[in-house]
């Protein structure tokens, strides 16, 4: 999860995903941008978020606003249906 409204939040994730497959093996991971809910004060866009997901084979890439609660449920629902087709 990195903030919306601050660049170096995702910068910090750059060797994140590298790290975790390294120690725990490959489990879906995926990107959750948050603050979605102060748009005026973004510095992340959707297609920096999207290509930052895709050039470190995440699962998907998600915003939310822990604040409102707006798509915050859907993290457990696309990591529960990538779950399940892992153990199918």
């Amino acid at each position: 999860m990195f903030d919306l409204t601050n660049v170096k939040s995702l910068e910090y994730l750059a060797e994140v995903p590298q790290m975790i497959r390294q120690h725990v093996g490959e489990i879906p991971i995926m990107l959750v941008g948050n603050k979605s809910d102060l748009a005026e004060e973004r510095t992340i866009s959707i297609d920096h978020g999207t290509a930052f997901a895709k050039s470190n084979d995440l699962l998907e890439y998600i915003e939310i606003s822990a604040k409102t609660g707006e798509n915050c449920e859907r993290i457990f629902e696309i990591l529960a249906n990538a779950a399940i087709v892992n153990l199918l």
